[in-house]
């Protein structure tokens, strides 16, 4: 019997002298769990997030902008807003059209041909869905907001995986 007891302390000696006594960080690990988790999602839930991320953005970004040019890339909640949910923040002018891609050029197109028709709907925003991976969140920035008369268009690009890791 004492030797039983002497090898059984023995090897709960070596088992506890041979563990890695380090700690993991259990919540990074937590957290890396819960964004591949499953999650059961509506088209309406997606949409309504989508549009609640680009009210918010939008809304932030008009009480920070003034008369002067607009620099998107140097606003830390625009750093933070395409970090977190791989997006694209961008503002476009009747002089960019040649530079756009040709969603984009027609989203502004569309936009600027229904504002010169019912101004009423100037600053409502407009949210397409683009090929089930983005959704395109625009929207008409004030006349002479960004130090130009021109039509400006806010456009914010962002990844649905990304939106839907971070829905509960």
């Amino acid at each position: 019997m004492a030797k039983i007891i002497g090898i059984m302390a023995f090897a709960l000696l070596l088992l506890t002298t041979s563990c890695n006594r380090e700690k993991l960080d259990t919540k990074e690990f937590a957290k890396e769990l819960k964004s591949k988790k499953i999650k059961r999602v509506t088209e309406g839930e997606i949409i309504a997030n989508a549009q609640k991320l680009g009210d918010i953005l939008s809304d932030t970004l008009n009480l920070l902008f003034d008369q002067r040019k607009c620099e998107l890339q140097s606003l830390p909640v625009v750093q933070t807003f395409i970090k977190e949910f791989d997006a694209k923040v961008n503002i476009y002018s009747n002089k960019d059209t040649s530079t756009m891609d040709s969603l984009t050029k027609q989203v502004f197109q569309a936009t600027s041909y229904g504002i010169g028709i019912n101004a009423a709907e100037a600053q409502k925003p407009n949210l397409q869905n683009l090929k089930n991976e983005y959704w395109l969140y625009s929207r008409p920035l004030k006349q002479g907001q960004c130090g130009t008369k021109e039509f400006t268009l806010l456009c914010i690009v962002i990844s649905q995986a990304e939106m839907i890791k971070k829905l509960n």
